[in-house]
């Protein structure tokens, strides 16, 4: 925590680390304290005046303010990530502020306030996450919500042949994360003449966290007995996979004393469901 004085406009600035939500079901919280700060005891007056934070959307916080014995109540933050605010405090005990985070990593919120005091931080016990804040503004687009690149590839010669559905990468979509598939290509040449030409496949497909096959990204499949006979499969856009997903590249080749070349890769973006 940080705290910065402009004592000509008797405004301080303090900054405080809400901690991250643990998972996409149990937040982080955190209890902050701006009282008074005299030796005397005696009463002053103090006003939060404004509340801000950066990297969020309105929905990540739940801000719940006690002051005065006449105010106590819940601060959406707007679309803006600030609020101006209004928050006088309780005769000698100052203004309280109860935030709760749904975000996974830790939230600077920022405060504003006149009137010497002291501010001091405690962390609180997790809770469950429930259900957003109403009223609180469209979501960032996906790629806006800590996103992070991530692929999966099999490239090899001269495979021989062998069983369809054989499992050559996996990428599994992690807890309170999903993942939009950016592209998928599938390249397959024939090296060598088969004694006797069967199917011949290099895909991609989405599997439960089970196995259990759910739909086809990519299928690139052909039977075709000719030496440097290629196809090539590419699609882009191909939609989200769930939390606990699973995004594989398969191949298969059902010929006799064959040969073949795979090239298959998926790009994918994770980011926060």
């Amino acid at each position: 925590m940080t705290n910065r004085r402009a004592t000509h406009q008797e405004i301080t600035t303090a900054s405080v680390t809400i901690p991250a939500a643990t998972s996409a079901t149990v937040d982080g919280a955190a209890r902050i304290d701006i009282a008074p700060d005299v030796g005397d005891g005696s009463d002053i007056d103090l006003i939060v005046t404004r509340l801000a934070a950066q990297g969020i959307i309105p929905t990540d916080l739940t801000i719940v303010a006690a002051g005065s014995v006449h105010r106590s109540a819940t601060i959406p933050l707007p679309p803006s990530l600030q609020a101006e605010v209004n928050i006088p405090g309780a005769t000698s005990k100052g203004v309280t502020l109860t935030v709760r985070n749904r975000r996974q990593a830790d939230v600077t919120l920022v405060i504003e306030y006149r009137g010497r005091a002291k501010v001091t931080t405690t962390t609180l016990a997790t809770g469950t996450i429930t259900v957003p804040l109403p009223d609180a503004g469209a979501r960032p687009a996906f790629y806006d919500r800590d996103a992070v690149a991530a692929s999966i590839a099999y490239s090899a010669t001269a495979v021989a042949e062998h069983t369809g559905g054989t499992v050559r990468a996996t990428y599994t979509v992690p807890a309170g994360k999903q993942a939009f598939i950016d592209g998928a290509v599938s390249w397959v040449r024939r090296r060598t003449t088969p004694a006797a030409a069967g199917l011949v496949q290099g895909s991609v497909g989405v599997f439960t966290a089970a196995g259990v096959f759910v739909t086809h990204l990519v299928f690139n499949a052909f039977v075709d007995a000719t030496v440097n006979a290629a196809r090539t499969v590419h699609q882009g856009s191909l939609g989200i996979a769930a939390p606990g997903q699973l995004v594989r590249i398969t191949t298969g080749d059902a010929s006799t004393t064959s040969s073949v070349d795979y090239e298959v890769s998926v790009k994918i973006t994770e980011f926060t469901a």
